[in-house]
């Protein structure tokens, strides 16, 4: 990605590392800011984290003549813009120009404007036949553990000419496969002017009849019918969903404010597998969350064995400051946590082998990424399905499309020869 550098007045040294559309700042404060915090001020507020585990706390500066700059700072890196090395006079802004301080109860959020999406970024690709397109940013849903909300900001769509002006100039590239991104797709259009949903987003990119396309992350409360209706539809729309639970406990999904039971997660799943034709799924889910109990836990094991996931992210909940969770007591011992993520990783496991397994003997399409580094005999790839394929073969090269006979399989991946 690109990198800039710069020494911002004197006050800070910040870089900002712009990779994949995210961006990673760090902020060093000179003691000359520390010296000049004044507590006598009506604000006091502390700038969210811009990324998970890399936090620009602003803290302090409340009264602080640079403070207008501060802010102007933090909301550029919100709308991704390329950092600029700032020439401003300190108090040519104000904090009126940029929107009210919103506030959740736990902390202050951030000062940005809202609504709006920076077009027409430098982007860099790293591959010639995939890739990553944004369709929208921040997230609106609030589920307690998860501190995106609150350092991406509320949700942001694309235009649909602009997303599909993209995919054009991709598949004029070559590019075969393309990944619609979005905190929760799913929400797609709920902000824009002009009627849109994810459903219509969907079929419009199907219809540039890009070779491959795939979209994530979807939340189950949003998934609706007609998406379900496009996906079955259309033979460049991949059979792979990824459709995180979190928990197999209806208790449980209402604390982590994830808005539907684990009975009408099985409904959809239900959908989904009935409509689409030889689907593939994966999830996310938390072990560990505060309060879980053994019982509670068995239903994940279930939910598990009722969807027979192809692949889960699973994860031990460890709090995040400035969530709600992060208030409640973290009283599930670390050593009943590991136990438990053993627990379903076997469970998944299991599920994924027995899910491979039934592919051999199969012919399937395969994407190539290119040859291994220690055989250049081997090749790998993904099909339709998002299964990982190891298999033999000469002739071929990256973003070529085949036909591979599966002959074996392991865990996590597939074994096979080209047709």
């Amino acid at each position: 990605g690109d990198v800039c550098t710069g020494v911002f007045m004197d006050m800070f040294l910040a870089i900002a590392i712009i990779f994949g559309g995210l961006i990673f700042l760090y902020v060093i404060f000179a003691e000359e800011v520390r010296s000049e915090r004044r507590m006598d001020s009506h604000v006091d507020a502390t700038v969210a984290r811009l990324f998970q585990d890399e936090e620009a706390a602003f803290n302090g500066t409340n009264g602080n003549e640079h403070r207008p700059f501060f802010v102007e700072f933090v909301e550029e890196n919100q709308k991704r813009h390329i950092l600029p090395v700032k020439k401003t006079v300190y108090n040519k802004l104000n904090i009126g120009d940029y929107g009210r301080l919103r506030y959740n109860g736990f902390r202050f959020i951030d000062f940005s404007k809202e609504g709006e999406v920076i077009e027409n970024l430098p982007v860099s690709r790293f591959g010639t036949h995939k890739a990553w397109v944004n369709i929208m940013y921040g997230c609106d849903k609030f589920c307690t553990y998860c501190i995106v909300p609150y350092t991406r900001g509320k949700e942001r769509s694309r235009l649909v000419e602009d997303i599909l002006s993209e995919i054009e100039e991709l598949k004029g590239k070559g590019f075969k496969e393309i990944t619609l991104l979005g905190q929760n797709v799913n929400a797609y259009g709920k902000d824009l002017k002009e009627p849109a949903n994810f459903a219509m987003l969907l079929k419009s990119v199907a219809e540039t009849k890009i070779e491959r396309i795939r979209f994530t992350t979807s939340h189950p409360w949003d998934f609706s019918d007609e998406m379900i209706e496009i996906i079955a539809s259309y033979d460049n729309i991949m059979p792979y969903i990824h459709l995180p639970v979190q928990s197999g406990n209806s208790d449980m999904l209402k604390i982590m404010g994830r808005r539907y039971s684990i009975d009408e997660y099985k409904t959809l799943f239900g959908k989904l597998k009935e409509r689409i034709a030889d689907c593939a799924f994966s999830t996310d889910i938390i072990v560990g969350f505060p309060n879980e109990t053994d019982e509670q836990f068995k239903q994940t094991l279930e939910i598990v064995e009722h969807c027979q996931f192809d692949n889960a992210f699973t994860f031990i909940y460890s709090p995040r400051e400035g969530t709600p969770a992060a208030q409640m007591a973290d009283n599930v011992p670390k050593d009943v946590k590991k136990k438990r993520l053993a627990q379903l990783n076997a469970k998944v496991a299991q599920y994924a082998l027995k899910n491979n397994q039934a592919y051999i003997g199969r012919t399937v399409e395969v994407l190539v990424d290119g040859p291994s580094k220690k055989n250049p005999e081997i090749y790998s790839g993904y099909t339709r399905t998002q299964k990982l394929v190891n298999f033999k073969a000469d002739g071929v090269i990256s973003g070529d499309l085949v036909n591979v006979t599966i002959t074996d399989c392991k865990t996590w991946f597939l074994i096979g020869e080209k047709a």
